[in-house]
């Protein structure tokens, strides 16, 4: 997952206007999901990947940026996208 939010990054900051692009809210998400599994796995890093996308998301000039709303949005996006597998 850091790979790719790596990816994300380079992509982004190729872009014209890095706060205003898909990457940058894609790698907020992925910061959100890594969260959570560190939550679910018992690992140490669930609040500083928060921490992180949180951060991001300030940059980004976003409204709401907590932790709170963040979970929403992404519990929300992931359902919807697990809902087209099946």
């Amino acid at each position: 997952m850091l790979g790719h939010i790596s990816l994300l990054d380079k992509l982004s900051a190729e872009a014209g206007n890095p706060s205003r692009n898909p990457y940058s809210s894609d790698a907020i998400a992925w910061f959100v999901r890594l969260a959570k599994l560190e939550e679910r796995s018992g690992g140490s890093g669930s609040a500083e990947y928060m921490r992180e996308a949180r951060v991001r998301c300030e940059k980004l000039g976003r409204v709401d940026c907590s932790e709170e709303s963040l979970r929403r949005q992404i519990d929300r996006m992931d359902t919807i996208a697990l809902s087209q597998i099946n």
